[in-house]
Parts: structure tokens; C-alpha cells; sequence
């Protein structure tokens, strides 16, 4: 599997002495399709055991045609309608899990050689995925929306002077990582950049923080995410508005609702 060959690629690095900083990066191919993993990773998931994501029958009733074509037309991921009918959706959940957990344990052998070395205590990790992934929510699969599923995706960073074990809510984008290694490593700021550095949220999760995440996917199609609400706006001028507050599976679209108006604008 390449992710083993990567992994130890990873650890064969960080056993060798290096004189100088080291940035170390190991980009690992799973949970992708094709969902392949050994089969040790399927059999911890059960088939009979395997809980399918939440949904609402009735979840793209209150959409434009616009936007649920843009997740649907010409794409090379199966429909939804073929996966039920033909049984499917259980066994790709499961390859899912099976890919998701063989690559955590390929990260695990880069940390566990981490620990082991001479930069345990000097070291920052960060670890975050490229997107997200709908397993049958909103009637989708694969990535390639503007949605929670598709654009929200893990980030965790630890190191020397972060706090242990905090969860952080304010909505940061992969554009920031760049700018928060320039700044931990204690290096000058780049003014090209766009975006933002995070070690004020590093060094204190609930600081003040006034920015927003912004995605596009095809042209003037947009969503901008702040901490409990997601805006959409599509190239035909459709829109969506969502709040996660007490909505988080994004189920009811909100835009047409009055006492919106002012979050939206």
C-alpha cells in the first residue's frame, strides 16, 4: 500500500540526524477512492454493525435546480439512487471507516517515531485533510460541494506552548496554515499571503476572532462559513443560508427566512 511505504519514508527521516531545522512532510493517499485498504481494517466494522450518516428524505426540496445540478451533472462519482438500489451504501460506509482507520495508523507510526527521536520536544505537527466527503448526506457522494460535508475538513496542530486536548470552533481555512508556521517558527510574516496566521486561537481557543472561511467550487459558485452559519451563493444567483446553531446537518435552508435578513446581509 503506498501510505505504508510513505509512512515508512516518514519514520526514516526523523531516525536520521539532522543539524538544521526540518520540515517533514508525509501526504498520505487514504480515505480515497478507490476505498482499498487490507482487510484487517474491514473486519474492525462489521457490516451488520455499521451506522449510516444522518439524512432528511426531503433534505434538496428547498434548493435551486442550479444547485443540486452542480453536485449531480456529469460527475464520476455513483448517484445516490444507484447505491440503494443496488445495496451499496453499507459496504461504502465500511470502506470508508477501513480507510480511514489504516491511515491513522500509518500517521500513528510517524508520531510513534517522533516520540522516539532527538525532536520531540522542538517539533510542531500539524495534521489536516485536502476536503471533506458525503456518504450518501444530501443525497451526495464524493466530495465537490459547497456544503459541511464536502468543505469542512480536520485540523489539528500541537507543538511546544499549545495547549492539550482544546477544541477550537472559530472557522480557520488551509490558507492560514502557511502564515501559523511562518510565526511559530519565529520567522517574518509574508505580506503575499492571504491568510491568517492561528496562534492567537493556538494560545487561547476562544480569542476574538473576526474571520470567516470562504470556499469555491467552479466558477461564481461561493460559500462563506462563519462559526454557526454557512452562506452559499451560486453563479445563477441562487443562494443558500444555514444555521448550525440548530441545524448542523444543514437540512433547512434559510435564506427566504425574514429574521435572517441581517446575519445574511
Amino acid at each position: 500500500m503506498p501510505d505504508h511505504k510513505i509512512a515508512a519514508w516518514g519514520v526514516e527521516q526523523l531516525q536520521k540526524k539532522h543539524d538544521k531545522p526540518l520540515f517533514l512532510a508525509t501526504g498520505f493517499y487514504r480515505p480515497h477512492v478507490p476505498q482499498f485498504a487490507p482487510q484487517k481494517w474491514f473486519d474492525i466494522f462489521p457490516i451488520d454493525e455499521v451506522q449510516l450518516p444522518a439524512t432528511a428524505k426531503d433534505d434538496l426540496d428547498d434548493l435551486s435546480p442550479y444547485a443540486v445540478n452542480l453536485t449531480r451533472l456529469k460527475h464520476v462519482s455513483p448517484t445516490h439512487e444507484w447505491v440503494l438500489e443496488n445495496e451499496e451504501w453499507k459496504p461504502l460506509v465500511q470502506s470508508y471507516l477501513a480507510c480511514v482507520s489504516f491511515v491513522d495508523a500509518q500517521a500513528g507510526k510517524v508520531l510513534d517515531a517522533l516520540e522516539k527521536s532527538n525532536y520531540k520536544d522542538n517539533t510542531y505537527i500539524v495534521l489536516y485533510s485536502d476536503h471533506g466527503f458525503h456518504l450518501g448526506e444530501k443525497d451526495r457522494w464524493a466530495k465537490r460541494s459547497l456544503w459541511e460535508d464536502s468543505t469542512q475538513v480536520p485540523m489539528m496542530i500541537i507543538g511546544p506552548g499549545i495547549a492539550k486536548g482544546k477544541v477550537c470552533t472559530k472557522p480557520v481555512e488551509l490558507l492560514d496554515i502557511y502564515p501559523t508556521l511562518l510565526e511559530l517558527a519565529g520567522l517574518k510574516a509574508d505580506p503575499k499571503l492571504e491568510g491568517q496566521s492561528l496562534v492567537p486561537l493556538l494560545k487561547n481557543h476562544e480569542a476574538d476572532w473576526s474571520h470567516m472561511a470562504r470556499t469555491s467550487f467552479g466558477p461564481g459558485n461561493y460559500t462563506i462559513r462563519s462559526e454557526h452559519h454557512r452562506y452559499i451563493h451560486y453563479h445563477d444567483g441562487s443562494e443558500e443560508f444555514y444555521d448550525h446553531s440548530s441545524d448542523p446537518h444543514e437540512w433547512k435552508n434559510l435564506i427566504k427566512n425574514p429574521e435572517m435578513a441581517t446575519l445574511i446581509a
